[in-house]
């Protein structure tokens, strides 16, 4: 009683888990987990056969109603999944399946007419039986491993060929190393470096690498090459074929190429970037420094404003000598004026594209404007032009 109990929750259990298996080797999620629940109902009815009701074909027909449409199911779900390089190896899987249940279906059959003494009974179609079972078992497992190579196989070269579209494709350079040569370069990093991928493979490293950042980068591979952790990124300076130098963030994690240890460097040129954070630092500094220029023309005129208004106002008895200061003060807040504006038009220097002007038609026409009092100003060289922005006025 012990040992068909047994035999059969095992064998229960086991289709449940190779059912479970081809499932997810077929692209699907698994068996649902009620599917197992049906084991335990599966061990009630056999030891009711067993001991209530002591009866072979029972339970060999409650095993061929469990078995074989299940193996049917599973090699059924194989076929559909079968792609054009492994389709003999799913068609001779369903083979070994459906063989099996059908197996199931002829033993049950068979024993309704003829019924056997013991489930253990030594007749000969008992004994092929069982031979035939264990032969398809075999030949079932044997195909299985084979599905699950030729599909682990199919994994890794579409994983291959993603990671190739993906390196071929990025702007940025990627190189693999063994932190003295080059091993691989993407196509961002051959055109870079004008060098074909066969000549630049056995480069040093240091060959890229400006001076100034070699022994950063050397300590940065030896730190890789020792612990196996990623190194955190940082800036460092290649050099270009054409003698420029180039501003990159470089990312290094260790990998393995071919059969040994290497460093796998992502480098994304930030050069440009660089070159407009230093041109907003400029702008910056100038717009300070006009800002404090302007504050302190600003002040001095309104000090001389000041001085013009109090002069006239004890000038009130004197009319002409108050007109006078009068015409003086209206000067300064003119000037005042034109600083102010200047700064409206600082704000579109740079907008506007460089032309040629004619210093001598320049100088007369903003000589009326400025404060020169006493001082000459002499143009001597008539024709003089210059390439600036046309707020040099």
């Amino acid at each position: 009683l012990f040992s068909l109990v047994t035999a059969n929750l095992v064998v229960a259990w086991a289709f449940c888990l190779r059912a479970d298996a081809i499932t997810r080797c077929s692209g699907g999620r698994g068996t649902p987990a009620i599917l197992y629940s049906g084991v335990v109902l599966d061990t009630i009815l056999i030891f009711w056969f067993t001991c209530a009701s002591d009866s072979n074909v029972a339970r060999a027909s409650l095993s061929a109603l469990v078995i074989a449409p299940g193996m049917a199911f599973m090699g059924y779900l194989a076929i559909r999944s079968a792609g054009n390089e492994n389709r003999f190896i799913n068609g001779s899987f369903f083979v070994a399946l459906s063989g099996i249940a059908s197996l199931y279906v002829i033993r049950c059959i068979y024993w309704a007419f003829l019924p056997p003494e013991s489930i253990f009974s030594a007749d000969d179609f008992n004994s092929i039986f069982f031979v035939a079972i264990v032969a398809g078992e075999i030949l079932g497992g044997v195909l299985f491993l084979m599905l699950n190579m030729v599909r682990e196989q199919g994994e890794v070269a579409e994983s291959e060929e993603r990671y190739r579209i993906l390196s071929e494709n990025l702007p940025d350079f990627i190189v693999v190393h063994d932190g003295t040569s080059i091993l691989y370069a993407n196509p961002a990093a051959v055109r870079f470096t004008g060098i074909s991928l066969e000549a630049l493979a056995g480069q040093p490293i240091t060959t890229f690498i400006a001076p100034e950042s070699r022994a950063k980068s050397g300590q940065m591979i030896q730190t890789i090459l020792a612990t196996s952790a990623p190194a955190k990124p940082h800036e460092i300076l290649i050099a270009g074929p054409d003698g420029r130098t180039y501003t990159c963030i470089v990312q290094s994690v260790p990998v393995r190429y071919g059969r040994g240890p290497a460093i796998m460097s992502v480098l994304t040129d930030i050069t440009e970037r660089k070159q407009i954070e230093e041109a907003l630092r400029t702008v910056n500094r100038k717009l300070n420094l006009l800002s404090g220029i302007t504050r302190h023309d600003i002040k001095n005129q309104l000090m001389a404003l000041s001085a013009y208004l109090e002069i006239s106002r004890t000038s009130l008895e004197d009319p002409v000598q108050c007109v006078r200061f009068i015409e003086k003060a209206m000067e300064v807040a003119r000037t005042i004026e034109n600083q102010i504006s200047f700064t409206k038009d600082y704000e579109g220097l740079g907008v506007k594209a460089p032309v040629w002007q004619d210093v001598d038609a320049l100088m007369k026409k903003i000589l009326p404007r400025l404060p020169v009092r006493n001082i000459r100003i002499d143009c001597s060289n008539p024709g003089l032009e210059v390439f600036a922005d046309p707020l040099l006025e």
